[in-house]
């Protein structure tokens, strides 16, 4: 007789396992978003940091400028629009697209 894992425990283990690693994803993505690199930090009219209600720094987003071609009447344009530089940070750091088993029963 085996003293392997039950089928019951397998699945268990395959879910966790599963779990752990969108986990792992989701905290890579919010700490790379979370560089400051990615932030301006907002000054008042005077150059010191403004404060929001609990005293905390306020930040902006870092902005860039993409020029899109856009249609507009019929006709193909470029068109300029600023957009956050966090939303061009790819947030699949970890992706399971396929998982294969061999049990032996």
């Amino acid at each position: 007789m085996s003293s392997g894992f039950s089928l019951d425990e397998l699945t268990a283990a395959l879910h966790d396992a599963v779990l752990k690693a969108a986990n792992i994803g989701e905290q890579a993505a919010l700490a790379n978003i979370q560089k400051e690199e990615h932030w301006i930090a907002a000054k008042d009219k005077d150059g010191n940091p403004e404060l929001d209600e609990q005293g905390c720094p306020i930040y902006r987003p870092r902005m860039v400028t993409l020029r899109m071609p856009m249609w507009i009447d019929g006709k193909q344009i470029e068109q300029d629009l600023s957009v956050p530089i966090s939303t061009l940070v790819s947030n699949r750091q970890l992706a399971l697209d396929e998982i294969k088993i061999k049990l032996q029963v």
